[in-house]
């Protein structure tokens, strides 16, 4: 009589059939709950939609193996004393099944490969569009801060009482002190080489005093100062390229010189002209991340067209 350790060791050596595959059934759905588990929660992103999922994949699982288990019992070996020919039958039906089931897993395998691939994509799009989304507001909030603080410019001018009754006496008058004076202070700035022109104008847009390049007011500059001494508030004259000349690029703050308490006409208007190349379209061009072909454009809407304002 065999004892129990020395058929254990048989069944370890010499597994029979019914072992082998219950043993190879264990190893592939271990595999299969481990791998499905952890592709499960990637995919899911929210707790019902892995509910939904962990049920699909059940059911895949369950339909595999049971197709599975059909073939393998059909699989066995006929009884002894069949017919050749009723063999061969049996031998040609076993082949189709087997490579159904090939077919059936490889269907299922694939399917949900696909999906997986489909769940990765669509995430690694929306983690790019959260990326640039965020980018974008970074630089809108550049770009905002790059305005205002060229807005502030123009409130200093208005905040020093000796450039304020300067410019008042010139709105009236020629006066050779007062020209001086904010001749001096517009020089000033354009030496700290941010702003391209600077200028005081009447309000119908003559210049009194133009500092910068010599060129003529243009169209919508002179509306821009009309509307700002009109209204008696600052106002912004658009990124344009100058008539004069298309390769040169301004951006115009309009402030009305006038004090918020007064009531009286506006006369005389600030202007200070920058060159976006300088300033402006640098900062478009620093991307906060490092990147190969990403690059930022300024764009403004007119009617139903987009237009580019930044140089390409």
């Amino acid at each position: 009589m065999n004892s129990p350790m020395k058929s254990f060791g048989m069944f370890l050596l010499h597994p029979s059939r019914p072992a082998r595959i219950a043993l190879g059934y264990l190893l592939l759905a271990s595999i299969w709950i481990l791998v499905s588990d952890s592709l499960a929660t990637l995919l899911a992103d929210s707790p019902e939609s892995l509910i939904r999922l962990q049920a699909w994949k059940g059911l895949g699982f369950v339909t595999t193996t049971a197709a599975g288990l059909y073939v393998l019992l059909r699989l066995a070996p006929p009884p002894a004393g069949e017919p050749g020919e009723a063999l061969g039958r049996a031998e040609r039906f076993r082949a189709v099944l087997l490579g159904l089931t090939f077919l059936l897993l490889a269907t299922f395998f694939i399917g949900f490969g696909g999906l997986v691939y489909r769940n990765l994509d669509a995430e690694f799009r929306n983690s790019v569009y959260l990326q640039q989304s965020g980018i974008a507001d970074l630089m809108a909030g550049q770009v905002e801060h790059w305005v205002e603080s060229n807005h502030a410019e123009t409130r200093i001018f208005l905040a020093d009482p000796d450039l304020l009754a300067a410019a008042k006496q010139l709105g009236q008058a020629p006066d050779k002190a007062a020209e001086h004076t904010i001749r001096e202070h517009l020089s000033g700035l354009l030496r700290e080489r941010k702003w391209a022109e600077a200028g005081l104008y009447a309000a119908d847009g003559r210049p009194l005093i133009h500092v910068g390049a010599e060129l003529p007011p243009e169209k919508a500059l002179v509306q821009t100062i009309a509307d700002a001494a009109r209204s008696r508030g600052f106002r912004f004259n658009d990124l344009h390229a100058l008539a004069s000349n298309p390769g040169e690029y301004r951006i115009d703050f309009v402030m009305p010189v006038t004090e918020v308490h007064e009531s009286e006409e506006v006369r005389t208007v600030l202007v200070l002209s920058v060159d976006p190349r300088n300033s402006l379209f640098q900062i478009l061009q620093r991307s906060p991340l490092p990147s190969r072909t990403g690059e930022t454009l300024l764009l403004r809407r007119e009617g139903n067209e987009a237009v580019n304002l930044s140089p390409l």
